[in-house]
């Protein structure tokens, strides 16, 4: 089985009642791509995590050297 796997680093702006505090997620989705048998992809887990303050420029760094998905989500505390 073939795993393709999809990252997002994603940051949004989450507004609680006078509270602007802008907060980072990686998105991430597992994918198996089925077989030359005719078997189709099909997603496996799609998920987000929180990537707290004290991450988030490790994270980054991890992105923009093109880590595996597996070793960020390590960091993050994610076992997949």
């Amino acid at each position: 089985m073939k795993m393709s796997i999809q990252k997002i680093l994603h940051a949004h702006n989450d507004t609680p009642v006078s509270i602007h505090a802008s907060q980072a997620y990686y998105h991430y989705e597992f994918w198996n791509e089925g077989d030359a048998n005719g078997w189709r992809s099909y997603r496996l887990i799609k998920s987000t995590k929180y990537i707290p303050k004290r991450l988030l420029t490790q994270v980054q760094q991890m992105e923009q050297d093109k880590a595996p998905v597996r070793e960020i989500l390590g960091v993050l505390g994610v076992v997949v």
